[in-house]
C-alpha cells in the first residue's frame, strides 16, 4: 500500500451548535507543531457527547482529502467543503475507504494507530454544510472516514508519513464493511463474519449482534435528525 503524508492536524473545542445548541467539537482547527496523541486521542481534542464520539475505538478520525472535489461537484451551493468539513483529525490524501482496511494498523510520526470502524454520518454534518440531507449522501456514498484505536501513543504532526505496518483483514476494507452494514442489509451470513473480526469496534459488534438477534435493521432516523 501506498505510503502518504499527514496534511493537517485538527482539534477542536466544544461549543454550542446547531438549532438547538447542542454542544459539539465538529469544529476542528489544523495545529502547527507537533501534537501528543494518547490512546483517548489527541491533546486539546474534545467530544461533546462522549457516548457516541471519542473513547478507545474512535479516538481518532481520518478523512481523504481528495474526497472533497467529489462533494463540491455533487453539492456546488453547500458551504465549508474544505478539508476540516468532516471534523476530521487526520487531513491526508491517497488512503481511502477502498484501500484502508478494517484492523489496519500504521505507524503516523511517533504512534501507532489501529482501524477500528467506519465512521457514522449523524445530523451535525448537514448543519455544518447546510444542507438537510447531507448525512444521508455520506452513508449512502460510502464516503465517511474511518475511526483509529490508539496502540502506541506518541507525537504527531503535519508532514508525518502514514506507513502501514500491518493488514490482518485484506478482505474487509472499509468500504467493505460499509457495505455490509449500510447496503447489503439482508445478508446475515456476511454479517455474521464481520462481527466476528476481533478488530472490529466493541459497538458496531453490540449493533451487528443485535440484527442478528432481531433479524431487523435498527431505525437511522434519529441520527440524521437535528
Amino acid at each position: 500500500m501506498e505510503q502518504t503524508t499527514v496534511l493537517e492536524v485538527r482539534i477542536g473545542m466544544a461549543m454550542p451548535f446547531g438549532h438547538k445548541n447542542e454542544p459539539s467539537a465538529i469544529i476542528k482547527n489544523a495545529v502547527k507543531g507537533k501534537v501528543w496523541l494518547s490512546k483517548f486521542g489527541l491533546v486539546g481534542d474534545e467530544q461533546a457527547d462522549k457516548v457516541k464520539h471519542g473513547g478507545l475505538d474512535k479516538a481518532l478520525h481520518q478523512y481523504c482529502s481528495d474526497h472533497y472535489k467529489h462533494w463540491q461537484r455533487v453539492v456546488p451551493l453547500a458551504e465549508n467543503l474544505a478539508p476540516g468539513a468532516f471534523g476530521e483529525n487526520i487531513v491526508a490524501d491517497i488512503h481511502d475507504e477502498a484501500n484502508v482496511c478494517l484492523g489496519d494498523c500504521f505507524r503516523i510520526g511517533g504512534a501507532v494507530v489501529q482501524v477500528s470502524q467506519p465512521r457514522q454520518p449523524c445530523w451535525k454534518l448537514n448543519v455544518r454544510i447546510n444542507k438537510s440531507d447531507f448525512a444521508k449522501l455520506v452513508q449512502s456514498s460510502g464516503l465517511t472516514g474511518w475511526y483509529y484505536r490508539i496502540l502506541e501513543a506518541g507525537w504527531i504532526s503535519s508532514g508525518d508519513s502514514i506507513s502501514l505496518i500491518q493488514r490482518p483483514n485484506p478482505d474487509w476494507t472499509i468500504q467493505n464493511v460499509h457495505r455490509a452494514v449500510y447496503l447489503e442489509t439482508a445478508k446475515f451470513d456476511h454479517l455474521k463474519e464481520l462481527g466476528t473480526i476481533k478488530e472490529l469496534s466493541a459497538s458496531w459488534k453490540k449493533l451487528i449482534l443485535a440484527r442478528l438477534e432481531n433479524r431487523s435493521i435498527e431505525s437511522w432516523s434519529s441520527r440524521f435528525r437535528d
